[in-house]
């Protein structure tokens, strides 16, 4: 398939929620959403009945149930957190070479996408879910529009800084820097909670790359 006949955000997308259906905490907190939603459309149709609506009981149960589903998938996300404890690690270098193996595999066969890994094997002072989510985050980001233009995917120490770092950076040859700059905001939460940075900025020769600099524990 080329560009042509396929759209390169939608295959984008479908990797990235690949990838991040790979982490266990990802899928609980999906989870919770969901339930979440329907708990509040259940109440919201509850309240539309009149008082003397013979589903007024039904619609009660359902919403206790759901209001119980919520709860027990906030319980399953809180142990899943616990369980990699509070300073979770995660391999940004492996976690790259799957996000491009999946990028590999949706994109059009005329979009090239390189991983470079210069870093073995990166550690992050991050929790996997939350990395999944920075690199999903970013990619999504980063392939908005339907623009052809081959990406590259490179972890590698950040060089000379005070504290050990890890960079990781996305690129692509036809993103602009307006679009870098809306991927880099849409993560920008979780970096800045570990203590990392992520900055967008234009590529000689054109495109824009997504900059995410996150610390680590060596």
């Amino acid at each position: 398939m080329t560009s042509d006949s396929i759209d390169i955000q939608s295959a984008g997308r479908r990797a990235a929620e690949e990838f991040l259906a790979a982490d266990a905490l990802a899928l609980a907190d999906e989870l919770s959403g969901a339930l979440l939603g329907i708990w509040s459309r259940v109440g919201d149709l509850r309240r539309r009945l009149s008082p003397c609506d013979a589903l007024l009981g039904d619609f009660a149960a359902i919403e206790f149930a759901c209001a119980r589903a919520v709860h027990l998938a906030r319980r399953a996300s809180e142990a899943i957190v616990d369980q990699g404890g509070p300073r979770a690690h995660a391999a940004a270098a492996s976690m790259v070479r799957e996000l491009g193996r999946l990028l590999v595999a949706s994109l059009p066969d005329d979009v090239g996408c390189v991983v470079q890994v210069r870093s073995e094997p990166a550690l992050v002072a991050m929790h996997p879910s939350e990395l999944r989510r920075v690199l999903a985050g970013v990619v999504r980001g980063a392939l908005h529009g339907n623009r052809a233009g081959d990406l590259l995917l490179e972890v590698a120490d950040a060089g000379a800084t005070h504290a050990p770092m890890v960079r990781i950076v996305l690129c692509r040859s036809r993103l602009s820097p307006a679009t870098a700059a809306d991927a880099a905001d849409s993560v920008r939460e979780l970096v800045g909670a570990c203590g990392g940075d992520v900055q967008a900025c234009a590529t000689p020769g054109g495109g824009a790359a997504v900059v995410v600099t996150l610390p680590s524990p060596c």
